[in-house]
């Protein structure tokens, strides 16, 4: 599962959890366990965007200039 959708679901399941009627030590432990996966996910995430931009900045970036190939020739008119 991605990290992007575990952060959604534990995000619903933090909205609902107050109105399922569990009681308050197991919504205690719930959220407590919520907020580590999603600070664990977020952070992870973080890494994963800053050394994509990283691998991005170092990379040349190749490519071939198409103008000329657009204007119609001599030949062909």
């Amino acid at each position: 599962m991605s990290k992007q959708r575990i952060i959604i679901i534990l995000g619903v399941l933090v909205v609902i959890m107050p109105y399922l009627g569990f009681p308050t030590s197991w919504r205690k432990g719930f959220f407590l366990l919520a907020g580590i996966t999603i600070v664990i996910c977020g952070y992870k995430i973080s890494k994963e965007i800053k050394s994509l931009k990283a691998d991005g900045e170092n990379s040349l970036t190749a490519f071939k200039d198409n103008l000329d190939e657009h204007k119609p020739n001599k030949e062909t008119i």
